[in-house]
């Protein structure tokens, strides 16, 4: 196909035009892309920084999360413990009243001992609701309080 000449120029001014304005506006597109772009990584370096802050306090807070289980490790062998001591206590304490008991039972000395009445400075010690005007009446000693006669142990 032959073109005029009196075409071609106008042809090329307007393919030129047309070239210019495609170059234009892959550079507008080049240069908008580069500012997204940028503020893309911009907002990445951000996040990671975020990212970092929160890696460091999650491994501040699994560093007390751990203590605080090995507390409650700790915490559930001292409960062990002392329920332990305290069911032996409960087995010693069941076992000396039975032998107390059996003994009141089965000895007149024993009996006789276990009946005499305590003192009653002595019971407002043991008594935690004893309170101090009851404590100090039992400091005082009667005057006509005689004391027990003594039992003697058996041979």
């Amino acid at each position: 196909m032959i073109v005029p000449k009196w075409l071609m120029r106008p042809l090329l001014i307007g393919c030129i035009i047309i070239l210019g304005a495609g170059v234009i506006t892959l550079g507008a597109r080049a240069y908008f892309q580069q500012q997204a772009l940028d503020g893309f990584w911009q907002k990445m370096t951000e996040q990671e920084k975020s990212i970092s802050k929160l890696e460091d306090a999650n491994g501040n807070q699994k560093a007390v999360i751990d203590e605080l289980a090995s507390q409650r490790e700790r915490d559930a062998d001292a409960v062990e413990q002392l329920l332990n001591s305290i069911s032996d206590l409960a087995r010693q304490d069941e076992t000396t009243r039975n032998r107390l008991h059996a003994l009141e039972v089965s000895n007149a000395q024993t009996r006789a001992y276990l009946d005499r009445l305590v003192d009653p400075a002595v019971s407002c010690m043991l008594d935690p609701a004893c309170d101090d005007d009851q404590r100090a009446a039992a400091d005082r000693p009667a005057a006509a309080d005689e004391p027990d006669a003594v039992v003697q142990p058996a041979d």
